[in-house]
């Protein structure tokens, strides 16, 4: 219908709600103690490398490099009068969006060995679950993008759809290049 114009604020709209969605339940996901993800169980896995970019992407800031990420991580830390992390703690405050607190093995003396395992396993999951969480969000984003170069640059949906690579390129690329660019 041409409403270049409607599409982009309803895009716009759109990709605002599901931003905040997706922030909100990554929140969830890293839980009040992000520093889990560092467990020793977790590696080769899970790494700085791969926190560093969700933290970026969480406080929409590439200046965060893995030293700011591991001290907002050593923040969360929460060690008792020993100096001992009880991880015990951290599986019983686990939100049921990781996994719920029935499907976690325990007994008498608290969460078993195989239970901590699938815990463990679980969080490996869970950081490939956010990865591809802040992946769709950048597809969304560049979607965005795309629709505002077309209306920038006055291009309508249908002659966008029409346009063809220029001469015999063997790949199927169509690119628009700014007025007075190329």
């Amino acid at each position: 219908m041409e409403e270049l114009e409607t599409a982009v604020q309803r895009f716009q709209f759109g990709y605002q709600e599901i931003n905040k969605r997706l922030r909100q339940y990554v929140d969830i996901l890293l839980t009040n103690r992000p520093i889990i993800y560092l467990h020793p169980k977790l590696s080769p896995e899970v790494d700085l490398t791969r926190l560093t970019r969700i933290f970026q992407w969480k406080n929409q800031a590439k200046y965060i490099d893995e030293n700011t990420t591991f001290e907002l991580l050593r923040n969360t830390l929460n060690l008792d009068a020993n100096y001992d992390v009880n991880i015990g703690h951290w599986i019983d405050a686990l939100p049921p969006a990781i996994l719920p607190q029935s499907d976690i093995e325990r007994n008498l003396l608290g969460v078993t060995t195989k239970g901590r395992d699938k815990v463990f396993n679980k969080l490996k999951k869970t950081i490939d679950n956010i990865e591809s969480l802040i992946e769709t969000d950048q597809r969304f984003l560049g979607y965005g993008l795309g629709i505002e170069a077309l209306q920038a640059q006055g291009v309508s949906f249908r002659e966008f759809q029409s346009l063809q690579p220029q001469g015999s390129l063997s790949g199927e690329v169509v690119y628009l290049c700014p007025a007075g660019v190329g």
